[in-house]
């Protein structure tokens, strides 16, 4: 499900750097994600049930959230405290369409992330941030195999590698792997339950 891109080339890369130290020890991490209310991502149907609660769960905070929440546990250590605010603000539907929190990894980063689904079609953004004591790293979540790299000593440098022509394949292909004793899928049902518990903490309040 949205977890495959634990297995994508250009995340694997982002993980390769943060591990091994090259860009430093990470400080803080920013998830900015910001629609227009009628957002053109998903195929339009009759009954939309990704925005409604009781079917759902939620809104899109949950469709599209999990997709960065996971990324980042697997970038860092497991989510352990996480906190937030939900309201809906348009009225265009009965699920949260803003989104703002806080959270804390067990290896003591903290992050924060903004969400609405409500914005104006020259604000849309969709954006991870990582900041490390020698600079940061920017990456969207939707989008092509690419991020960029900015330090003070090499300035900007840009990295693109190619994403398969079939998105899950990667992913799929380690969990084969891991049910026939080859290897380990990097993504589990406890690892996905993390991040239900993490959505679930940061809009536990939304009427």
């Amino acid at each position: 499900m949205a977890y495959y891109r634990r297995a994508l080339s250009h995340f694997l890369k982002i993980k390769e750097l943060i591990d091994a130290g090259a860009i430093g020890v990470v400080r803080t991490v920013h998830i900015d994600l910001k629609q227009v209310l009628k957002a053109d991502l998903l195929v339009h149907q009759e009954n939309n049930w990704r925005l409604d609660p009781e079917v759902a769960g939620g809104g899109y905070f949950f469709d599209l959230t999990s997709y960065r929440l996971d990324l980042l546990d697997f970038f860092f250590e497991p989510i352990l405290k996480a906190k937030g605010f939900s309201t809906n603000q348009a009225g265009g539907y009965k699920a949260e369409d803003m989104v703002a929190a806080t959270f804390q990894f067990g290896s003591g980063i903290l992050g924060t992330g903004t969400w609405c689904f409500a914005a104006s079609p020259v604000s849309e953004v969709d954006e991870i941030s990582i900041y490390v004591d020698k600079g940061h790293i920017k990456f969207q979540n939707f989008g092509k195999g690419e991020f960029t790299l900015t330090t003070s000593a090499i300035k900007k440098k840009f990295f693109e590698l190619e994403l398969p022509k079939h998105i899950q394949q990667p992913l799929i292909h380690t969990i084969v792997d891991d049910l026939l004793g080859r290897g380990e899928s990097p993504s589990s049902g406890i690892s996905g339950a993390r991040t239900n518990w993490v959505m679930d903490e940061i809009v536990w309040d939304f009427q």
